[in-house]
C-alpha cells in the first residue's frame, strides 16, 4: 500500500508538470488562487476548532484529535482536517512560506497586490504556530533564516522585513494561546497558557514563571485521572477535573522520539541484509512491534530517515538523496534567482519537517505543494 500512495505521489506530480506544459487552458494563476484560498479556509477552521473547544463543544463537532484540547496544557492546538497537529503544521509550511515569498520578494509583478497578502501571510504563519507542533516550527524557523540570508547575498533587503513580521504572528499566537486557557474549561490563566507555550517549543531551557507554581497536590494526577482527560470522561466528584494535564514541557514526548530512533539504527545494525536493503517498505511498526520495542503495531518511528535506514536500508537512504540532488538540479536550471531562492527554502523546510514526522496519512498534499509552486514559478 504504501508503495502504491508513492508511484501515485509521483503520477499526480509529474501530471501537474505535463498538464501546464501541454494543455492550452491551463492557467497557473488560477492553481495558485485556489491553494491560497484553501489554506485561507483551512486557517479558519483551525481558529474555530479552538474557539468551539474553549466553548466547551465536544470533539465529535470539532473534529480535533484526542490530545488536542484544552485538557492537555489549558490551551486546544488545533490539528484542522489533518489527524493530528503536526500534520496540520507542516501542511502549513508551503502557505505560510509562500506568502512571505510573495510578499517581501523583489519579483516585478505578483499574483496579487502586496497589500492583500498581509492579511493571508499573519493568518497562516499565526496558525501554524498555534498548532503547535514543534517539528513544523523549528523546520519553518530554519528554512525562514535560510530565506532571509539567501535574498540579503542577493542584495534584497527587503527580505529583512520578513523576521518582524514573523515575531508579530508568534506573539499573536501566544497572546491568543493565553486568551484560550483563561477561558477554557481548565483553571488555567491567561499567564500560565503562555508560560506553558514557551516551555513546550523551547524544550523546557525557557521557564517564565509568569504564573504561581502549583502546590504537589495540584500535579498529583493520576494515571487514571489522565486516560480520563483524553478521553474527556471527567467526573464532577474528581478534585482535579479542571486541571490540565501538564504544567510545562513535556520530556516524554521528546524522549519517546529520540529512544525509537534509537531502536530504528539498533534494528538496522542487527545484520547486514537489513542495514544495506532494510525490513520492507511500510514494515517500521510491525518490525518494532515483533522485535518487542513498542506495544503496538501502530506504533512509527517520528522520522522519515530513520523509518526509512529501517524499512529501505542504506540503499534506500541513498536513493532519496539522489532524489534530492536531482530536484535541485531541476530548481536550478529551471528558475530566475528569486525564485530559485524561495524554491530552496521550500524544499529546505520541507526535508527538515520529516525530521519530526514519518509516513503518508493526512499529509499527501505536502508532497504534491512544492511541484505546484515549482509550475506556478516557472
Amino acid at each position: 500500500m504504501t508503495s502504491g500512495i508513492v508511484w501515485c505521489l509521483y503520477i499526480s506530480i509529474f501530471s501537474i508538470i505535463s498538464i501546464s506544459k501541454t494543455s492550452k487552458n491551463f492557467k497557473s494563476s488560477c492553481l495558485i488562487k485556489s491553494f491560497l484560498f484553501g489554506a485561507t479556509i483551512t486557517c479558519v477552521f483551525c481558529w474555530l476548532q479552538c474557539l468551539l473547544d474553549v466553548l466547551g463543544v465536544s470533539r465529535d463537532l470539532t473534529l480535533l484529535c484526542q490530545g488536542c484540547t484544552s485538557r492537555i496544557f489549558g490551551f486546544p492546538h488545533p490539528s484542522g482536517f489533518a489527524i493530528e497537529p503536526q500534520f496540520m503544521g507542516n501542511l502549513l509550511l508551503a502557505p505560510s512560506l509562500f506568502s512571505i515569498f510573495l510578499f517581501f520578494s523583489n519579483r516585478k509583478s505578483t499574483l496579487l497586490d502586496r497589500k492583500l497578502l498581509l492579511a493571508p501571510s499573519v493568518l497562516f504563519i499565526s496558525t501554524l504556530f498555534l498548532t503547535f507542533s514543534r517539528g513544523a516550527i523549528y523546520s519553518f524557523v530554519f528554512a525562514l533564516l535560510f530565506f532571509v540570508i539567501a535574498n540579503i547575498l542577493k542584495s534584497n533587503k527587503r527580505a529583512l522585513l520578513s523576521l518582524p513580521l514573523v515575531v508579530a504572528c508568534f506573539l499573536l499566537s501566544l497572546l491568543a494561546q493565553g486568551l484560550f486557557s483563561a477561558a477554557s474549561y481548565t483553571n488555567d490563566t491567561f499567564l500560565s497558557g503562555i508560560e506553558k507555550s514557551i516551555s513546550q517549543l523551547s524544550l523546557g531551557l525557557f521557564e517564565p514563571n509568569f504564573s504561581a507554581s502549583r502546590t504537589s497536590s495540584e500535579i498529583s494526577i493520576s494515571e487514571e485521572t489522565l486516560d480520563d482527560s483524553l478521553e474527556g470522561n471527567n467526573s464532577a466528584e474528581d478534585p482535579g477535573e479542571n486541571l490540565s494535564v501538564f504544567s510545562g514541557y513535556v520530556e516524554e514526548s521528546t524522549d519517546i522520539r529520540v529512544g525509537l530512533n534509537e531502536q530504528a539504527l539498533e534494528l538496522s545494525a542487527s545484520s547486514s541484509n537489513s542495514l544495506f536493503f532494510g525490513f520492507g517498505l511500510g514494515s517500521a511498526g510491525t518490525v518494532l512491534f515483533e522485535e518487542g520495542k513498542t506495544a503496538s503495531k501502530k506504533e512509527i518511528i517520528q522520522n522519515e530517515y530513520f523509518s526509512l535506514l529501517l524499512e529501505t536500508g542504506l540503499t534506500g537512504l541513498l536513493l532519496a538523496l539522489l532524489t534530492y540532488f536531482v530536484i535541485v538540479k531541476l530548481i536550478k536550471s529551471s528558475t530566475p534567482t528569486f525564485e530559485r531562492i524561495f524554491l530552496y527554502t521550500l524544499f529546505i523546510a520541507s526535508i527538515a519537517s520529516l525530521n519530526f514526522f514519518s509516513g503518508l496519512p493526512n499529509a499527501l498534499h505536502l508532497y504534491i505543494f512544492p511541484a505546484i509552486l515549482f509550475v506556478y514559478l516557472l
